[in-house]
């Protein structure tokens, strides 16, 4: 499988992909000829939130000269059948949204054994990104979750890479929850005996074959230290799986 495993595929407040460090291009060398989309929802139930997003995708993926002969979306009204939606695509994105929320679903409806040895390509947005790794990385992010002691960090995700990417750097490193700095405190804290690689919108995980790469602006959170690994327009060998 082809993996792009984004922060935000998409330019800001418009309906166009982000050309940024390769990205349009690669994606359209890698989805020749008419494809079969599957947009899979974070949010099951949330059916409005997921026709709005799932569609906007395939918009704006049209626009630039990517086509599907069919495009189906995977949520709580087709759970039943998503064996055969996976197996009936070739190209897959999973949405954005609440990581544990898109966890569960995920989950619930057994996809990491549907996406073994699957043969297309996977576009993450955002939390399906993060929910693409073995083990799942899903930081605090609404009110009350950081000082919640039953508030879960740690998932088994989908095993399709080791990366644990950590999205929008450039719009969170200044946020707080629940009084305290996201990244300095929170997501430090949680960094020991961990690696993960930090994301501004733009920058994107990249594999294929045997080539395993992070392209854009990128920094590494370990053991509590943030160090900027990589700036817009360079490209870094991902030594993990």
């Amino acid at each position: 499988m082809i993996l792009f495993l984004t922060s935000s595929p998409s330019l800001e407040h418009t309906d166009r992909l982000n050309p940024a460090n390769g990205f349009v291009d690669e994606l359209k060398r890698c989805t020749p000829g008419r494809r079969r989309g599957l947009f899979i929802s974070s949010y099951p139930y949330w059916y409005d939130f997921t026709d709005d997003f799932g569609l906007g995708m395939k918009r704006s993926l049209e626009m630039e000269g990517i086509r599907f002969e069919s495009y189906e979306i995977l949520d709580g009204r087709s759970e039943f059948e998503a064996k055969e939606l996976v197996e009936g695509s070739d190209l897959i994105i999973l949405a954005g949204g609440h990581v544990p929320t898109q966890n569960e679903f995920f989950r619930r409806i057994s996809l990491a054994s549907l996406l073994r040895g699957h043969e297309g390509v996977l576009v993450g947005i955002s939390a399906g990104s993060m929910n693409a790794a073995t083990v799942v990385y899903a930081p605090a992010e609404e009110e009350g979750e950081s000082l919640d002691p039953m508030y879960i960090t740690f998932y088994p995700g989908l095993d399709l890479t080791s990366i644990q990417i950590i999205p929008h750097y450039n719009e969170e490193k200044e946020n707080r929850l629940d009084g305290r700095p996201l990244f300095d405190d929170i997501i430090a804290k949680d960094s020991l005996g961990h690696e993960f690689y930090i994301f501004v919108d733009g920058t994107y995980f990249f594999s294929e074959n045997d080539t395993r790469e992070i392209r854009g602006e990128c920094y590494l959170m370990k053991n509590g230290h943030l160090e900027k690994l990589s700036s817009e327009g360079e490209r870094i060998v991902y030594r993990g799986r």
